[in-house]
This record gives structure tokens, sequence and C-alpha cells, in this order.
């Protein structure tokens, strides 16, 4: 029977201590890149200052390539499993983006799980 969470980082903890973790880490660095086109305005046209969402997403899409990096192998990087999240969080939560990283992470659990099942 599958691990009851109370959030959604305690489950994405999970799936980067498992096999899963490049697979996670892929599909929310997908999550992501949607995100972060709901800050674009009308045709991609883009209201003055909105550039600061857009570099935090490419913030977070750096840290999560460098987690990336080190799942494969590659020595370019990456941080221990839950130091890895919590500068997710606090880059998210600085950017005043945490609740849409937080849908992020779990519409990429949701999608792990479809592929599972």
């Amino acid at each position: 029977m599958p691990e009851e969470h109370n959030s959604p980082w305690d489950a994405a903890l999970d799936a980067l201590g498992s096999e899963e973790a490049i697979r996670f880490l892929a599909c929310l660095s997908l999550e992501l890149t949607l995100a972060a086109r709901g800050e674009y305005g009308t045709q991609g046209d883009m209201a003055p200052g909105s550039e600061y969402p857009l570099r935090s997403y490419n913030e977070l899409l750096h840290r999560i390539s460098m987690q990336m990096c080190q799942a494969v192998g590659v020595p370019h990087g990456g941080y221990p499993d839950e130091a890895f999240l919590d500068m997710l969080r606090a880059e998210a939560a600085r950017a005043d983006r945490l609740p849409n990283v937080e849908n992020a992470v779990s519409r990429t659990l949701r999608t792990l799980a479809k592929e599972r099942s």
C-alpha cells in the first residue's frame, strides 16, 4: 500500500530517493516550464517587471538540471535530496511562486503514479 504523505514535498523526497528520481526531475522540469508560460501576457507579450518571475523559474530549472546531472553520474553539482527540495521551496517562496511550484510537484507525482498503474 502506498505511503501517505502530508505534503507533496514529502512524496517528492521519496521519489528522489527512488529509481524514479530522474523521471521525477524531468517531469517536474516540464511542469515548471508550463507554469512559467503562465507568466506571459496574451500572445507572448510580457508586462513590465514580469522578468523577475521568469528569472526565478530559470533558477529553479537550473537547480533541477544540476540535480539531474548528479542523478545520472555527471559531476556537475547537485545536493542531498532534502537540501535540494529546501532550496526549491526557498526560491519559490522568495519569488512568491510557492503555490505554483507545489502544484507542479503535485502534477508530477500524479503523472508518475498514473504511469505506474
